[in-house]
């Protein structure tokens, strides 16, 4: 898709329209002009359910599976495609490229997939119809804060780790617009436009912090929830005096003497161990050390 050069003198009504802050009223306008010096076929027919189901959710908490072999296709058929119609499909596609590079810690195929997907669908909730990326601009660069996260936060639809999960994903794309060196082949953007983007960069710190001083409760429900799971005073000391326990400390003090023990001693002794391990450390008893547990029980 051809754009303007960077280094073009913008137009004069373009120049006459740029907005000294992030104002909404200028960024529609400016973005108007940008429109016209691109191409204004529709978008790509991928809708962002596809590309939510590609977001990995390595680095989120929902509980949702959200990858699928056909879902993930779709991603990377969108991420890679060659005949990009819109300035919005340009600028997802470099982004997935751009995360690739070392500048940008050279991500796995996984990894780029997910932000690139959440950026995706940012962009298509803050602005269903739209072919570029000025919407982020909207209510003075607090679009994706107004019309995103905070609903989201509000509402409990989006566990604090999942939008902490998109801010940073939010974050890097950001860092890849006003980068001098990787943004040259995307759409042309007005200086003060990649100014705006630099601003709130700097603000998304601010946002992150916000999230976690609002989900306090959620974390502390996790906490309490998980304590529901802990062993008791009583209860360790059960499972010292059980019959299982006394067992498998008489048949470690043969072995040491020499004496060979059977594949059920075995067993109770590698149980014994694992619990042992489990108490020392501080974590929950796993499966295989249930029978001690039960059997102090």
């Amino acid at each position: 898709m051809a754009s303007a050069s960077r280094s073009a003198t913008p137009s004069p009504r373009a120049s006459s329209n740029a907005p000294a802050g992030l104002g909404g009223d200028s960024v529609s306008a400016s973005r108007t002009a940008s429109s016209a010096a691109s191409s204004n076929a529709p978008a790509a027919a991928v809708s962002g359910s596809d590309a939510e189901s590609a977001a990995s959710s390595a680095e989120s908490e929902d509980d949702q599976d959200q990858s699928s072999e056909t879902s993930h296709l779709s991603a990377v058929q969108y991420f890679t495609a060659k005949n990009l119609r819109t300035n919005r499909h340009t600028w997802l596609v470099l982004f997935y490229d751009y995360q690739s590079r070392p500048s940008a810690g050279d991500k796995k195929q996984s990894v780029r997939l997910q932000h690139s997907s959440q950026m995706r669908i940012l962009l298509e909730e803050i602005d269903p119809e739209g072919d570029d990326i000025l919407c982020l601009l909207d209510h003075e660069g607090d679009a994706v804060w107004r019309l995103w996260v905070k609903p989201h936060l509000s509402a409990g639809t989006k566990k604090p780790g999942t939008l902490i999960s998109y801010l940073t994903s939010y974050k890097k794309f950001l860092r890849f617009v006003t980068h001098e060196r990787f943004n040259k082949k995307a759409p042309a953007l007005h200086p003060s436009h990649i100014d705006d983007f630099a601003t709130v960069l700097k603000d998304l710190r601010g946002w992150r912090s916000t999230v976690d001083s609002k989900s306090y409760h959620v974390k502390n429900k996790r906490v309490i929830d998980e304590t529901e799971g802990l062993l008791t005073v009583d209860e360790l000391a059960r499972i010292k005096k059980s019959l299982c326990c006394n067992n498998a400390i008489r048949l470690l003090v043969l072995a040491g003497q020499g004496k060979e023990v059977s594949c059920t001693e075995f067993v109770i002794v590698r149980d014994f161990l694992l619990t042992r391990f489990s108490l020392d450390t501080g974590t929950r008893p796993g499966p295989r050390s249930a029978r001690c547990t039960m059997a102090a029980k």
